[in-house]
């Protein structure tokens, strides 16, 4: 099986979703790329483009994936989004009785995420903090790093947005090591999608790459746009 796919200018290593999902000793950091990872990484930030490549990192969405495909035609890998990734570690969490949390997101948004992981029968927990820029607070980090603290949970979903859940667990990552934490990774909307507030686009446009373009029709945001516009310069680090 194939370790490693190195393309955009990155190094690939989560490559299937059985690898990914599989436990090791110290705290696994999961980081799905997308194309506006991809682009950002290249261009103006080199600390995101060190995360990526010495991370657990997936291939997420359709058009850094089939890219990919295109240029090792014989190498085994999955689209691992971090939208369908929480649902094999619900079914880890199922099987193994481990916990999950959810960090970030609105409180009612958070909330609702819980009680749904709840019913299923796993242990849940949450914590919505104030909104706000990066580089955090002292204070700010304190809170979340208590809530932590607290639960120990095994599964650690951070929803912060891009980048600053990633920049966030990577400033942290000591402490996930010492309070237990086995996974942890940057999951953006999962948190709206797993509390229902929120939608995914349906199947057939995830699988044309057109899903940020329906949460662009579904809110008209000028970020939105300017997410898609800054995804197509993808292109020009293929052979990087």
């Amino acid at each position: 099986m194939n370790k490693l796919v190195s393309i955009f200018g990155l190094d690939f290593t989560g490559l299937q979703v059985d690898d990914v999902i599989k436990t090791t000793e110290n705290t696994k950091v999961i980081t799905t790329v997308n194309a506006e990872f991809i682009v950002e990484a290249n261009e103006s930030n080199n600390r995101l483009k060190n995360i990526i490549s010495s991370t657990v990192s997936t291939f997420d969405g359709q058009v850094p994936y089939l890219i990919a495909k295109l240029f090792n035609p014989k190498c085994l890998f999955d689209k691992i989004s971090g939208s369908d990734l929480i649902y094999d570690f619900i079914n880890k969490a199922k099987t193994e009785s481990l916990s999950i949390f959810f960090l970030g997101g609105l409180e009612e948004t958070n909330f609702k995420a819980v009680n749904n992981i709840k019913n299923k029968g796993i242990n849940a927990f949450g914590y919505s903090p104030p909104y706000s820029d990066y580089p955090f607070s002292d204070d700010w980090c304190d809170d979340i790093r208590l809530a932590l603290f607290e639960s120990k949970p095994d599964i650690l979903l951070v929803c912060f947005g891009a980048v600053k859940q990633e920049f966030w667990i990577d400033d942290n990552i000591d402490f996930l090591n010492e309070i237990g934490v086995k996974f942890v990774y940057g999951a953006g909307g999962t948190v709206d999608f797993i509390a229902g507030t929120k939608y995914r686009a349906p199947i057939f446009l995830q699988k044309i790459g057109l899903e940020g373009v329906y949460r662009l029709f579904k809110e008209p945001k000028l970020f939105r746009f300017m997410r898609i516009l800054k995804s197509f310069r993808i292109f020009k680090y293929i052979n990087n």
